[in-house]
């Protein structure tokens, strides 16, 4: 068992105002692709797809992802084939910068956006921003994804994706070692340098892998912090319950319906649980083998290690972990312009932590 993360083991540092933006929907994705063992009922995926503006203190901004391109038919042929193979439909009717500009922010205020891997929901439309902002990805992607399409007709990126833009890869073990420090049992480069935002190495679901931390609060007493989770999971049930939060008897608010006043009793997922084998400290779902989830897991050994730390970061009530397609908090936090950054005091964290579960309502059927 992985040893629970204290805030107070993160170097204090300043903090940074984070917004949440969410600018498609994509539904009908294949669970079975993603997480095991199955539920029935629970077959598919709906999910929003997640950017985060983030600003330090002194006012510079930047992008963690930045969404699907609205124009997705122009994705290459690589990413069309995962899209039509797979029958995803998809709805998008604004890029990331249309949001935006619709906000008060201007696509020149951009600094940077951070890819958290290449896929084609995360990279958006790079062409829509200026030449001075740069991308920031994750160690290996150059020499994995470049050049992009049609220079490489089997890339799953377009050249246009990085073209007229420095692009940085952070290396956690090379040259900015000096800028990397421990979190727990990832390890996390100072972006900005003030310890408000740190890139987080998270590899195992696609070569380049990497997350989010940003603090929320700091000062007296333990700092706060976002995990900006991106694709280290697919559901949140792949890293909760655990030792740390252990199925409840009981949950309020009732992820079922909503109601603050009306618990839901916990005994039929605490029984679907056990007829898997697992305990109610244990998380509801693992990732495929290497063999059945070899072309949506890059590796499948690493991503389980990724898991694990997400898990970790999970363990206390200082850090809120949002994935990159985190249905179950989408109607309870805000979203750009507002910030994040009082999620703690706003109760976002205690409210969302078991709102999952919505998705396993036909577990409870299926124990029953």
């Amino acid at each position: 068992m992985a040893s629970k993360l204290s805030t107070v083991g993160i170097p204090k540092g300043a903090s940074a105002k984070v917004s949440i933006i969410n600018n498609s929907f994509l539904w009908d994705f294949p669970v079975d692709n993603y997480i095991q063992p199955k539920v029935p009922g629970f077959d598919k995926f709906y999910m929003p797809t997640y950017s985060f503006l983030i600003e330090n203190a002194q006012g510079r901004k930047v992008l963690f992802d930045f969404g699907l391109r609205k124009d997705w038919h122009n994705l290459p042929p690589e990413a069309q084939h995962e899209i039509s193979g797979d029958g995803i439909k998809i709805n998008v009717e604004k890029d990331v910068v249309d949001i935006l500009l619709e906000g008060g922010v201007k696509g020149d205020e951009i600094e940077a956006v951070v890819f958290s891997h290449h896929h084609w929901d995360h990279i958006g439309d790079m062409a829509r921003l200026p030449s001075k902002t740069d991308i920031i990805v994750g160690p290996g992607f150059s020499s994995a994804f470049l050049p992009g399409y049609p220079g490489n007709p089997e890339s799953p990126i377009l050249q246009t994706d990085y073209e007229n833009h420095k692009l940085r890869e952070i290396n956690f073990s090379g040259p900015d070692v000096a800028a990397t420090v421990a979190i727990g049992a990832f390890q996390g480069y100072d972006y900005f340098g003030d310890g408000s935002l740190y890139l987080v190495d998270a590899p195992g679901h696609s070569i380049g892998h990497i997350c989010g931390l940003v603090r929320t609060s700091s000062g007296e007493g333990n700092d706060t912090f976002i995990l900006m989770g991106a694709d280290a999971c697919h559901h949140n049930g792949e890293f909760r319950p655990s030792p740390w939060h252990p199925l409840p008897d009981s949950i309020l608010p009732n992820p079922l319906t909503g109601s603050a006043v009306h618990p839901c009793p916990a005994a039929k997922w605490a029984s679907h649980l056990e007829n898997k084998g697992r305990s109610k400290e244990m998380a509801f779902f693992d990732i495929p083998d290497a063999t059945a989830g070899a072309a949506y897991t890059h590796d499948v050994q690493a991503s389980r290690k990724t898991i694990s730390n997400v898990q970790d970061t999970d363990s206390g009530d200082d850090i809120l972990v949002i994935l990159a397609h985190d249905d179950s908090v989408r109607n309870i936090v805000d979203f750009f312009p507002k910030p994040l950054n009082d999620w703690k005091s706003k109760g976002w964290g205690v409210v969302s932590r078991w709102a999952f579960l919505k998705d396993l309502e036909s577990a409870c059927h299926e124990s029953a």
